[in-house]
């Protein structure tokens, strides 16, 4: 069978599925699944052995090889999880921890969601792609809880069609009615756009979550809001805002002083800023003047696998 009618046979299987969702995502077996690849990577010894595609290192495959790669990804599971810490500021205190899923597509080379998530976004296995990084993000929030005897908060990126997925979201909320100390570690992080379009149903799965004791983060945010009581009703604990874009507001007077405003606005209705995108030190001090409690950037740590399966 040649390469496109694979292709086809592959795309009918999945659409078949409809919202059925894998057995690992059963709550007796979600914490329980454990990654094929794990011990190669625990032969890794730093994170030099990890690698991106850059305009400066390896050309990226094209999208045929990502397509596939994304398919067998989500038939044997198979869907790596890094993570970067969040410190708190000025002393650079591991706080939290965001985790990622990156699609490995040979020995060594990881590709990051932005890469082959346009891909997916066009194929019937998208929203078993979404299930299989959400549920192997909270396998690996329990294995470093039991193992490590940790307590950090867990960010965990969620979209509106994976909350639109009625099978996999009924799944979830027994998982955390059972678990309500993994509910309490988690932070499910939405984009400010898609945050501020969601429908009743969306945010009724969202206040659903909540009631269990999940936090939401919104990220990708062009200001800081004006509007932080909204954000309060909807149980939104942190909102992220990258270093460029605060730099920028505060280019004036006036601007500066409106970020205090704004800062001290969400600070009284329980709102966190987390200052992201922290690069290099230079930046860092600026931020500092702001008094800002978090930062997250390759100065303090860069996403790596790590900390997830070796600790």
């Amino acid at each position: 069978m040649d390469k496109k009618n694979q292709e086809t046979v592959r795309a009918a299987k999945y659409a078949a599925f409809g919202d059925v969702i894998p057995a690992f995502l059963a709550p007796d077996h979600i914490l329980d699944h454990y990654h094929a690849n794990d011990e190669a990577i625990e032969q890794s010894d730093n994170a030099q052995d990890i690698e991106f595609f850059t305009a400066d290192s390896v050309r990226p495959p094209g999208d045929m090889v990502i397509r596939e790669r994304l398919y067998d990804a989500v038939e044997h599971n198979d869907i790596d999880v890094f993570m970067q810490p969040i410190v708190t500021l000025p002393q650079r205190q591991v706080t939290f921890y965001e985790l990622y899923g990156r699609l490995r597509v040979q020995s060594g080379i990881y590709l990051p969601a932005q890469d082959y998530m346009p891909l997916a976004a066009n194929e019937p296995m998208i929203n078993h792609l979404d299930a299989l990084l959400l549920s192997r993000c909270i396998k690996i929030l329990g294995q470093q809880r039991r193992n490590f005897n940790q307590n950090y908060a867990y960010f965990i990126n969620i979209k509106p069609s994976t909350l639109r997925n009625r099978v996999f979201m009924s799944n979830l909320l027994t998982l955390l009615g059972r678990n309500r100390s993994i509910a309490g570690a988690l932070v499910f992080e939405i984009s400010y756009r898609d945050f501020l379009m969601l429908s009743p149903g969306e945010q009724k799965i969202l206040s659903g979550l909540a009631d269990l004791g999940c936090r939401f983060s919104l990220d990708h945010v062009p200001e800081i809001p004006p509007d932080v009581k909204y954000l309060h009703t909807r149980a939104i604990h942190f909102v992220k805002i990258a270093a460029k874009t605060l730099l920028k507001e505060s280019g004036s007077e006036r601007g500066f002083s409106d970020i205090f405003t704004r800062k001290h606005n969400l600070d009284v209705n329980g709102i966190e800023l987390i200052i992201e995108k922290i690069e290099t030190e230079e930046t860092l001090l600026q931020i500092l003047d702001f008094d800002m409690k978090y930062g997250q950037g390759f100065l303090f740590g860069k996403p790596d696998f790590q900390g997830v399966y070796t600790r």
